[in-house]
């Protein structure tokens, strides 16, 4: 009997000290946790990105590491979006990609959308948005969505530039070949299929490159850039197609517009004659087309035609082919 109950105490004894240890040991995880729960907090806020975590299940956000109307800049009061985003802000032409990301997330897969957000003072800036959604731990219809949020306005800005460069002469300041055929088709289409087209070529350029230097060619080439662009209205478009040659698309497709625009041209280029001093004689020869005339029905057409009569012209004037 005595034996028995040593034994129950020291059975007791070593459970009360395995449940020492287990608290002790939950302790230090405990502070483990803690800790390492704090080193993240301070990661977290100081990181360049907005951070974030949305229960799709629940619509509510279960974490985000600053405050998101502050830091985007709009009214307290408009942020009730499950995203985090008011979409009432955010551009129309973004607004559906971003619905669409939220609408259809992929599971462990990180997905990535550029918007711009209106700002509560009205400005519009870039924003780059990047989700992932893990899978719930309690239910297997939706997840959680992780992401991150953050500016890239000066990037944009950047970008926009560079497109912009590479889309222009560098010596005339006008569209090149490529910024005129990306802004012109997407002009026909905005237009539903209306255009005209204007394909301009300067008389004797090759001669007068020939006899006064490339210096010479170069101001030539820089004058009737100036003269094409100031007979243009605001929505023509004026490039330099390549080396002596210009082109241009007008906003309307009609006679009045062509002989309008045509008749400025080269009443700015009798008028540079007569006011300058320079040796040489500035002269085009001018070709034009319109969408769905003749035969021509597109773009490719459109600007083939154009430079068809334009040659036309030269031959007219009986104008050497070496120019």
């Amino acid at each position: 009997m005595i034996n028995d109950e040593e034994s129950i105490l020291q059975d007791y004894s070593r459970l009360v000290n395995e449940l020492v240890d287990a608290r002790r040991e939950m302790s230090r995880l405990n502070d483990a946790l803690r800790q390492k729960e704090e080193f993240l907090t301070n990661i977290l806020q100081i990181a360049p990105s907005i951070i974030y975590a949305a229960d799709l299940e629940k619509e509510k956000l279960i974490f985000i590491n600053r405050d998101l109307p502050s830091e985007l800049g709009f009214p307290q009061g408009d942020y009730q979006e499950k995203c985090g985003i008011p979409f009432a802000l955010v551009d129309s032409e973004d607004r559906s990609a971003l619905e669409q990301l939220y609408q259809n997330p992929s599971i462990n897969e990180i997905q990535e959308v550029h918007f711009r957000l209106k700002t509560a003072s009205g400005q519009e800036r870039w924003y780059r948005l990047r989700q992932k959604m893990m899978e719930h731990p309690s239910s297997s219809i939706s997840g959680i969505v992780i992401g991150s949020i953050e500016e890239i306005h000066a990037l944009k800005l950047v970008e926009a530039s560079l497109k912009s460069e590479s889309r222009r002469d560098f010596l005339t300041g006008l569209l090149n070949r490529r910024g005129f055929l990306e802004t012109a088709e997407e002009r026909i289409k905005r237009s539903f299929g209306a255009g005209l087209i204007l394909f301009i070529d300067i008389d004797h350029f090759k001669a007068i490159n020939d006899r006064y230097g490339h210096d010479t060619g170069d101001e030539v080439l820089k004058a009737f850039a100036k003269i094409l662009i100031g007979s243009m209205r605001s929505d023509d478009i004026a490039a330099r197609w390549g080396g002596d040659e210009f082109i241009a698309m007008l906003s309307v497709a009609g006679p009045q517009s062509l002989e309008s625009v045509c008749s400025r041209i080269l009443a700015n280029v009798d008028s540079f004659n007569a006011q300058s001093l320079r040796d040489w004689k500035l002269g085009i020869s001018i070709g034009h087309a319109v969408l769905g005339q003749y035969g021509v029905n597109d773009f490719a057409g459109l600007i083939a035609a154009a430079d068809s009569r334009m040659y036309q012209s030269r031959r007219d004037k009986r104008l050497d082919s070496g120019k």
